[in-house]
């Protein structure tokens, strides 16, 4: 009971459980590996429009403040800053000047360093300044005088701060009582409102003094007094017309806003209806209760609210990370900002514990309850590594009851489960009750005999917690300790040797059951705070006296620092049935009780955690940073790395770590042994090369690894450029000391093309200049600059640029070079459609001619043509001719193999398994010419890319295709552990028989416009594949971040293939 407890603490005073413990004080927060959804996944805190309402900011629960664009609907910067230990850091509050031109964010904090944290909007990626106040838990609200003058601050130990903004001082100080629902200015005198649990409170901010107390000389200084009377006479209605709203549902306010001069008093709730929870957000009027506008749309709480300047919008954010932006005047839902991925609630294992069954669709009205919240409907094949659109089998999930053993979930009137009972031939034998505000979400038997118990449970909670119990006595074994939101599924594999959960943070994650500690402490849980808040019913600390509420300071003589340390370096002190003192209080009167120690829980990290987006992109993690992906994947999760409270904390992807971090062996590994330290040692112990172990969690690894920092010098952002080209200049240092391997300019996320890259004067290997004059498309285009060393690659520094006048635009040629090869020198590995594939495919393109592009310029080599050499001549050639306007689409259907060190090569006609180097073309060569491209370039890939004829996958070799250094779009016909079908009865593969099927069908344009789009083609591709094959194979689409949706193709007629009613025949 109390190990838990002191994790809690562990984590609160920044001790990891990888490395050794040091005083909190003398240590800064490590790096942490986050998930980066683009968006919320839980709880929104705070909502702010820009007084032009261009800008919407938000607060999130995952101490990012994001800043959304309301006219393109994008994200335009994430902010983010010091992350502290336990909840220091989140961000709390967001308020724009009135101005407009600052942003401020209301944070967490224990320090006298400052809690809020002042942006400029114009220069959102440093912190401006750090205002010093409330040191004693941070800021929870803010609010600005209509004019700019005065700033209001409330602190989470319930002191206002009234500030004179311009200066930047404090001009006086008041105490509200607990949150306040409401804190603002009155527009016409200067006078701040809060509402708390005591009412409406007003005080003056010219005097900064309540304003009940003023003399009648300082009322005078605030107006005319038929003025400063009108605005009292205009409270005293409000608060009438405020006492007459009646929330629907019979609903309960979770958050408020008003704007007290139109006169709209905002709020959202939760109530019943049909018998269910419900959520909505209702405006009314603050004069007469009225009800103006009620909305409907979210599906769970929503603790924040903003109202647009001029009454016509709100934001609306929920506790799924759900930002809904609604017109007032209809109630209709404009837009709707959220995280990636989706809300995981159910999970089980297939058969072989090879596959991860989940739900994403929760179940509703009397359907959705306690460890029942979705059906299974996709798999992730944790061997193949992809995603199946079915269940296979009887997937193992939560098991309630076997044989004459149930675990019945005890429910409270408002929907919580408070209890779990353990009970056998229906009677109980004993029970575990949660501490008060906690809901059990989901429970299973954990049959595995790697655990040592004879009958054990796994609870998964509302708090984020999960956690094995030993049923006899319901005594707590082990912690699993990783999920952000409610866990809502928990299933053992069909082995016993792991623990899948899921849940609403959108992950899934895999846990070892193996290895089972036994930890001595006293049967009794607390706070962080040392609030004991449960007692064993019966135990040794409810008969030593300890009682609910009481608090704890010391165990055995140790304070909570030494017990840290001396339980995660393994030298804890005491043994199961050791009595022991434990100093506590109780209404400030100390007092010492003796207390039997009881056999208690250890505490782990995820094995392996999972996180999939909407778009199909995933990536599986160890918490040390190794990883596997999709190859759009690792720009999901990355590490945020501290840089001081009054500075903007660095944040890194895991794909700027990928050369060394991008490890699907040490994933396969994981599952394998089922320790993450043995299998990275296992997988590194296996590579030709000795490479080291490292730990991105500790700074010293991290710095290591860490990328060059690029500074772009000019152009500037918005440049408008007049004759086709822009002088780029930009500085590269190193973090580091290693040396800067490479700097590449970038024009819409490929090469640029111009004048030389001139280098400094005075470069070191360590700090170099590089200045180009580079070619700019006709309008808007984005340029940008990236650095290399040998371990990682920094992340593109961009500038938007435009460019006008001159000669109209010119029309894109686009050229093809389709590879296809059937017949081998080598007879073994003949094929029977690549070379009809490369001719249909190059052939399709021919009649987009004067029709999309102003030439056409398509070639195969097939067979006995397609030798290296032909092969590199067109790759050389395409290098020459193409102009940046152009696009070039390469087509590669053969075979693709990997020689005994892992190295991946491209299929050749003479290529030979025993004379790779001599035969094939080597991926990393292939590309390096895909590189030097000056255009848009798509790669249409039909190969077995995980090295083909049973190779095991090391790694996905054309990942590297899609980086933002290459920058080139990949269509592959297969997940790299997977083969490329044929397709006999159409002559074709399966693969381009889809492409081919969709170049044809104009109902391929799914918008209508007669263009055909990247995203329009993947879709296509991805559909008729999966019909071809029945499910067997699975093409992928992916695009680097620097590449935005493009047409590629002009339809000209209606025309249906024969295939567009898939055949039933398996291929």
């Amino acid at each position: 009971m109390v190990i838990r407890r002191i994790l809690a603490v562990a984590a609160l005073l920044g001790w990891s459980v990888s490395g050794r413990a040091e005083p909190a004080a003398e240590k800064p927060a490590e790096p942490k590996l986050v998930l980066d959804a683009q968006g919320f996944t839980s709880r929104v805190n705070s909502l702010a429009f820009s007084p032009d309402r261009h800008l919407l900011a938000a607060a999130g629960n995952d101490k990012t403040v994001r800043i959304f664009n309301l006219e393109t609907g994008q994200i335009q910067a994430t902010l983010r800053g010091y992350d502290g230990i336990g909840a220091e850091g989140e961000c709390a509050a967001v308020a724009f000047s009135p101005s407009g031109r600052e942003l401020l964010v209301g944070v967490q904090s224990n320090t006298t360093e400052g809690a809020i944290r002042v942006y400029d909007v114009a220069d959102l990626d440093r912190i401006a300044q750090l205002l010093p106040g409330h040191d004693r838990g941070g800021v929870v609200r803010l609010a600005f005088s209509r004019d700019g003058r005065f700033l209001a601050s409330v602190g989470a130990d319930d002191e206002v701060l009234i500030w004179d903004w311009p200066t930047r001082k404090v001009r006086g100080r008041a105490t509200v009582q607990g949150l306040p629902g409401y804190l603002g200015f009155l527009t016409e005198i200067p006078v701040l409102i809060a509402f708390d649990r005591g009412g409406v409170k007003a005080w003056s901010a010219l005097h900064a003094k309540e304003f009940a107390k003023l003399l009648p000389a300082e009322k005078a200084e605030l107006g005319a007094p038929a003025l400063v009377q009108k605005t009292l006479g205009r409270l005293m209605a409000m608060d009438q017309g405020m006492r007459q709203v009646k929330l629907p549902y019979a609903g309960v306010e979770d958050a408020r806003y008003l704007d007290l001069d139109v006169g709209h008093d905002l709020r959202s709730g939760s109530g019943t209806k049909a018998g269910r929870p419900c959520y909505f957000v209702g405006l009314w009027s603050d004069l007469d209760g009225r009800l103006v506008r009620l909305y409907e749309g979210h599906g769970y709480g929503v603790p924040s609210l903003a109202l647009s300047g001029d009454g016509a919008w709100v934001a609306s954010g929920d506790h799924f990370g759900e930002i809904h932006l609604w017109e007032v005047a209809t109630g209709k839902r404009k837009s709707l900002f959220s995280g990636s991925g989706r809300r995981i609630y159910s999970v089980g294992w297939d058969s072989n514990g090879q596959g991860l069954a989940f739900g994403t669709k929760p179940h509703s009205g009397a359907r959705w309850k306690f460890n029942d919240y979705a059906e299974l409907e996709q798999t992730f094949d944790l061997d193949k590594r992809r995603i199946r659109n079915e269940i296979t089998g009887n997937p193992q999930t939560a098991i309630l009851r076997e044989g004459d053993r149930e675990l019945a979930p005890e429910i409270a009137p408002e929907w919580n489960v408070n209890a779990l009972a353990y009970r056998r031939q229906g009677r109980r034998v004993s029970r575990y009750t949660f501490p008060p505000g906690v809901m059990a979400m989901c429970s299973t038997f954990a049959k595995s005999s790697l655990l040592g118990l004879d009958e054990a449970v796994i609870i998964g909670r509302d708090d984020n917690a999960m956690m094995c119990m030993d049923l006899r006595g319901m005594i707590g074994r082990r912690e699993f300790v990783g999920h952000s939101a409610p866990v809502t599924a928990v299933a053992v594999s069909p082995d016993g040797r792991f623990l899948a959960s899921s849940s609403i943070d959108r992950t899934l994650r895999v846990w070892s059951l193996a290895n089972l500690k036994i930890y001595a402490a006293a049967d009794f849980d607390y706070s962080a705070g040392g609030i004991v808040t449960y007692l064993r019913p019966g135990g040794f600390a409810e008969r030593a006296g300890i009682r609910y509420g009481d608090l704890l300071s010391r165990m055995g003589g140790l304070d909570m620092p030494t017990l840290v340390d001396r339980y995660i370096n393994d030298r804890w002190p005491f043994k199961v049935g050791q009595i022991v003192d434990f100093d506590m209080s109780r209404g400030g009167k100390p007092y010492r009780a003796k207390i039997e120690l009881i056999a208690s829980s250890d505490f782990i990290e995820p094995l392996i955690s999972l996180f999939i987006d909407h778009a199909g992109e995933w990536v599986a993690w160890t918490p040390q940073g190794y990883y596997d992906a999709s190859p759009g994947g690792d720009r999901l999760i990355g590490w945020h790395v501290n840089d001081g409270r009054a500075r903007a904390a660095k944040f890194y992807l895991a794909r700027q770590f990928r050369k060394r971090f991008y490890r699907p062996d040490i994933i396969d590994r994981v599952l394998e042994l089922g320790d993450v330290s043995k299998a990275v040692a296992a997988a590194n112990a296996a590579r030709p090369r000795q490479v080291e172990m490292l730990d991105l969690r500790k700074v010293s690894d991290l710095k290591k690894v860490e990328p060059p920092v690029v500074r772009l010098i000019e152009p500037d952002a918005g440049a408008r450029v007049r004759g086709g080209r822009v002088m780029v200049r930009a500085e590269v240092q190193s973090q580091n000391g290693l040396p800067i391997t490479e700097v590449k300019i970038l024009v819409d996320g490929r090469p640029a093309q111009g004048g030389e890259v001139v280098s400094g004067r005075d470069d070191t290997p360590e700090r170099r200049t590089v200045t180009q004059e580079v070619e700019v498309p006709h309008g808007k285009s984005e340029v940008s600059v990236l650095a290399m060393n040998k371990e990682s690659t920094s992340q593109p520094v961009a500038v938007a640029v435009e460019r006008s006048g001159g000669a109209d635009p010119p029309k894109p040629k686009v050229y093809v070079l389709a590879v296809g090869i059937s017949q081998y020198a080598l007879k073994e590995l003949n094929l029977r459609f690549a070379h009809k594939d490369a001719t249909d495919f190059a052939a399709a393109w021919e009649a987009q001619k004067d029709v999309f592009y102003s030439g056409v310029d398509s070639r195969s080599l097939v067979d006995g043509e397609a030798s290296a050499t032909h092969i590199r001549d067109g790759l050389q050639r395409l290098a020459q001719v193409a102009k940046p306007e152009d696009v070039t689409i390469l087509f590669m259907s053969s075979h693709g193999m990997r020689d005994a060190s892992g190295d991946y090569y491209l299929g050749t006609h003479e290529i030979d398994p025993d004379r790779l180097l001599a035969t094939g073309i080597p991926s990393t060569e292939f590309i390096r010419q895909v590189a030097k491209l000056p255009c848009k370039v798509l790669i249409f890939v039909d190969t077995c890319h995980s090295g083909g004829l049973g190779a095991k996958l090391v790694d996905d070799p054309l990942r590297e295709l899609v980086s933002d250094e290459v920058g080139a779009i990949l269509f592959a016909s297969s997940t790299p552990r997977e083969e490329s079908l044929e397709y006999p009865k159409l002559k074709n593969g399966a693969f381009s028989k889809a492409i081919l099927d969709t170049l044809q069908d104009s109902a391929s344009d799914l918008d209508q416009d007669g263009k055909l789009t990247i995203t329009e083609l993947d879709y296509w591709i991805d559909n008729r594949v999966q019909k071809f094959t029945r499910g067997q194979q699975h093409p992928t689409t992916h695009k680097p971040s620097t590449i935005p949706n493009f047409a590629i193709y002009k339809f000209t007629k209606p025309e249906v293939p024969s295939s567009r009613s898939v055949p039933g025949d398996r291929p």
